[in-house]
């Protein structure tokens, strides 16, 4: 298992590298107000990403059978477009003529929809054990996005209908890349009629749990994202360049361990409690020395001398950035878990929890805006919610197991 994530993490990791080499380009071709609209924009994406299928793809992880997991693959893809289309329809029709409400349906509609493809095949994919083509798929990805982020920045002059399209572009390049690689694999089997409601009915509390709890942990950041954008699109932006290049490389190893992380855990032959105990003190301890490191070179100013003019003080909001988000990764494994054994449920209440204080935090700091840092604020308070939550989430999983089945 651990071979398996490193491989991936290290696939995973070249994205994120040619992101931040690259960086300092972005900053400089874009304003900060651009960099904050395509952000937003993107935030939509991931929102849709997560209606669109109502995530009972998660149900091919934990299927025992490859060839039924192939047909939960194609029934998640009849019904991904069938919402979709449902999606763009409504859309149309709340939208048509409002050419900045247009471009962020649209624009996150559309690449919502690529990138919940791109995962319901990356998801067989893991399923398939094949590690390689998912570890490739995030360079390709980000290669795509800064390569034509960077061409039309340059040529076309920054603009965030430009960046958008670069995101576009990336992701069809990832959903051709996929196809490519195992066309085969991809037109083997198709669901027979009769079995479609049995296949349906298996993984339905993915999309009755699980679904309203990613749409509620997605909508906070959204709302967040939103009066940050009612203050100050240019604080947006900045917020856009710090949590990007913060969550990027997090997220995309975050991505690789939740591919293949159940599927060996509950193979595992050892102690699990003290295994899972152990991969989140690990992960803890570097992530308090990577918080530490960063609060100590703060002063020195080197990513604002990294990023440009614009992005004058961005330094001092590094770390807390970071201890927010890792603090939220280490939140995957138990997470993962309760999603395969069943507690689905169990998951919806524990986001409810989180949305309720997070919605807290936000309001608070909104109040007082003019008395507060919200970029230092949020973060720290972010950060006490998710390792709240942790101790909650572990409370949870030690019944499961350590005297439970750890399957689905």
């Amino acid at each position: 298992m651990i071979k398996k994530i490193l491989f991936l993490s290290l696939g995973n990791f070249s994205g994120p590298l040619i992101s931040f080499l690259t960086l300092p380009l972005i900053t400089r071709l874009f304003k900060p107000e651009d960099l904050g609209e395509a952000h937003w924009i993107v935030s939509i994406a991931m929102v849709a990403s997560i209606v669109f299928g109502f995530q009972i793809y998660n149900g091919i992880l934990s299927e025992e059978s490859k060839t039924k997991a192939v047909d939960k693959f194609y029934l998640n893809l009849i019904i991904l477009l069938l919402s979709a289309f449902v999606f763009f329809i409504i859309g149309l029709l709340l939208v048509y003529g409002e050419a900045l409400a247009m471009l962020e349906v649209f624009g996150g509609g559309i690449l919502g929809f690529l990138s919940a493809l791109n995962l319901l095949v990356s998801t067989l994919y893991a399923r398939l054990d094949l590690v390689g083509v998912i570890a490739k798929s995030a360079a390709i990805r980000t290669f795509s996005i800064v390569g034509f982020s960077i061409l039309f920045g340059g040529w076309l002059g920054g603009d965030v209908l430009w960046l958008v399209i670069a995101y576009v572009i990336g992701e069809v390049v990832v959903a051709l890349y996929y196809y490519n690689m195992r066309r085969r694999v991809l037109w083997t089997v198709f669901i027979e009629k009769n079995k479609i409601i049995t296949v349906l009915m298996e993984d339905i509390r993915f999309a009755i749990y699980y679904l309203p709890s990613q749409l509620i942990s997605n909508g906070v950041n959204a709302a967040l994202m939103y009066f940050i954008k009612a203050h100050s699109i240019a604080m947006l932006g900045v917020y856009s360049v710090l949590f990007r290049l913060v969550s990027v490389p997090i997220y995309s190893i975050g991505s690789a361990v939740k591919s293949v992380f159940i599927i060996n855990f509950k193979n595992y032959k050892g102690r699990k409690w003290w295994l899972l105990v152990s991969i989140i003190m690990v992960l803890s301890i570097f992530n308090f020395g990577m918080f530490v490191f960063f609060i100590s070179i703060e002063s020195y100013g080197l990513l604002s001398s990294v990023l440009g003019d614009k992005w004058s003080g961005v330094d001092k909001y590094l770390s807390y950035f970071f201890i927010w988000i890792a603090t939220s990764f280490v939140n995957v494994f138990p997470l993962e878990i309760l999603k395969h054994n069943s507690k689905q449920n169990i998951v919806l209440l524990n986001e409810l929890m989180v949305a309720f204080l997070k919605l807290i935090v936000i309001y608070i700091v909104f109040e007082v805006y003019d008395m507060v840092d919200v970029l230092m604020i949020v973060p720290i308070m972010f950060s006490i919610i998710n390792v709240f939550m942790l101790g909650v989430y572990m409370f949870f999983c030690y019944p499961i197991v350590v005297f439970g089945k750890v399957n689905d």
